[in-house]
């Protein structure tokens, strides 16, 4: 019998299951906010008082869930079972002088029988609801910044006893506030051998975690410190009346409740089954045992020749996948063949790797183009621009980045679903910066081009990473039997993985090794491969 449950108990609603149950305030015309989070195993409460829910920023106005009252919810029983509790604003006076941004909020709370974990997200609304008396309705954009989606006091007894896991759980501090690195972070209470985990589904370089930087508050939500700042923009309605205008759904979070001395076991057992089993699409039965990539040592030097000789040794050796990285083709944007290389074409290395029993894969850029690309020369509109109005550029010399927020996404998704269909493609590496530039921090905060769908510079970071996840959907759907394996690059963090990319990509080459910025690969691989499922992981 599943043991995942909600339900009202007059005026509260109770969300659980065998491990865990949160309670929150379900009262009409009331603020909604969580009034008890009890680990079961142990019977002990872990909510404090002061807690806010969620926390944002409407055009510069900081809003909680006390600003809105509970409105209505709605429980969808399964494994998992939902929760949504429908939030509307505060009612306004008939005279208000500065009316709040006109939100509404939906609060989803996720609960499974067989894990300790309830997860979370929000659903923000443009909604003129409440609006009705006032002289004008309100027509501005809204801009929302500084969201934070779970937004808890939580403590398990006293700050003394707490301790905070960070650095990929090797690190034990007082307090952390981790921005783009981690995306779970462990609190233990030591004297007491319990305590819970805090992570993130928030994608790459958006994603934040804090745990007691401010005393017993813990929140999981966006970047707000450092380059890749998250602002998101709702417009209004274009039909006419009250029609609800644009909406915006967060990542999840979740939070995992433990009760074991020994926390690095909850680690490896109850948090890896969950991640496993709900956060990673990768299917390990499909993933080569051992893959040759030329990257190492032959760079971008490649030859029919080189790599015919290569995939003769590589099958004496028993290697299953044989994956041609950068090289092959003429130019970055164009993507054929580079014939000079291959008279043959690259369909003579294709039909050779599979010929001796391997798996073919392949390299591509995603957002990175060269400046003497066909694509280049004739969309200049689809360039990824800076404050100056110049090209967001990756190192490579004479190569620029396009913007995935313009016309340019359904190109690039045409272009590389043809050359899967082309090469019949096993194992696709996408790579080069699209989001960030990795080697020159600070150097490009967004693209500022004026005409693509994003409305703000800003707000290209959250849009850009969108549209790659997009692109990676459609491509897994397209081409069910390709590995979709997206570079630490084109995630825009460095050595980095998380619970955002495990559910969108089969794997992420989390480090190419001899970087200078690398620390050591085995201790890597391990840490990694504890917050992921190491076998997402690609090198």
């Amino acid at each position: 019998m599943p043991s995942a449950y909600a339900r009202y108990e007059g005026q509260t609603l109770v969300i659980g299951n065998a491990y865990l149950e949160r309670r929150l305030a379900a009262r009409a015309a009331a603020p909604c906010v969580t009034i008890s989070f009890v680990n079961k195993e142990t019977g002990r409460d872990y909510i404090r008082p002061g807690s806010r829910e969620f926390s944002l920023s409407a055009n510069g106005r900081a809003m909680t869930t006390r600003d809105f009252v509970f409105e209505r919810a709605e429980v969808h029983e399964g494994d998992p079972t939902e929760a949504i509790v429908h939030l509307r604003l505060k009612p306004l006076l008939p005279l208000s002088v500065s009316p709040p941004p006109p939100l509404s909020i939906e609060l989803h709370y996720q609960v499974y029988s067989a894990h300790p974990v309830l997860r979370k997200w929000l659903v923000v609304r443009r909604d003129l609801t409440g609006f009705e008396n006032l002289s004008g309705l309100p027509t501005e954009m809204i801009t929302l910044s500084d969201l934070d989606w779970e937004d808890l006091n939580l403590l398990v007894d006293t700050p003394a006893s707490a301790e905070v896991w960070t650095d990929y759980f090797t690190r034990r501090e007082k307090a952390a506030a981790v921005t783009m690195d981690d995306c779970a972070l462990l609190v233990n209470d030591a004297e007491h051998g319990e305590g819970f985990i805090l992570a993130t589904e928030a994608p790459g370089p958006l994603k934040r975690l804090e745990a007691y930087a401010q005393p017993g508050r813990i929140a999981a939500g966006y970047n707000r410190d450092d380059e890749t700042i998250f602002e998101r923009i709702l417009a209004p309605s274009l039909r006419s009346g009250q029609a609800p205008g644009e909406e915006f759904q967060t990542p999840a979070s979740f939070i995992l409740t433990f009760a074991n001395p020994i926390p690095q076991d909850v680690v490896d057992g109850e948090y890896a089954r969950f991640v496993a089993e709900q956060l990673t699409t990768c299917d390990v039965a499909q993933v080569p045992s051992i893959t040759v990539n030329t990257w190492v040592p032959h760079l971008s030097e490649l030859s029919r020749t080189l790599l015919l000789e290569q995939i003769e040794h590589a099958a004496e050796l028993g290697v299953d996948a044989y994956q041609v990285d950068d090289g092959w083709y003429d130019r970055m944007g164009d993507w054929n063949t580079n014939l000079a290389r291959f008279p043959n074409g690259l369909e003579e290395i294709a039909d050779y790797a599979r010929a001796h029993g391997m798996r073919f894969g392949l390299w591509m850029a995603v957002a990175t183009v060269d400046e003497a690309s066909q694509v280049f020369r004739e969309h200049p509109e689809w360039i990824a621009r800076d404050r100056q109005g110049e090209p967001n550029r990756h190192p490579i010399p004479g190569t620029v980045t396009m913007c995935l927020d313009s016309g340019f996404y359904d190109f690039i998704l045409d272009k590389i679903d043809a050359v899967i269909s082309c090469y019949g493609v096993e194992l696709l590496k996408l790579d080069l910066s699209a989001v960030r530039n990795l080697y020159a921090p600070g150097r490009y905060a967004g693209c500022f081009a004026a005409s693509h769908a994003h409305r703000s510079p800003r707000e290209s970071h959250v849009r850009i990473l969108a549209r790659l996840f997009d692109l990676v959907r459609t491509l897994k759907n397209r081409h069910p039997r390709c590995l979709m394996d997206v570079s630490y690059e084109l995630y825009g963090v460095m050595d980095g993985t998380d619970l955002a990319l495990t559910q969108v990509a089969d794997q992420n080459w989390f480090t190419n090794v001899t970087s200078p910025h690398e620390v050591n690969l085995r201790r890597e691989i391990y840490q990694r491969g504890r917050v992921t499922r190491p076998w997402t992981l690609n090198y």
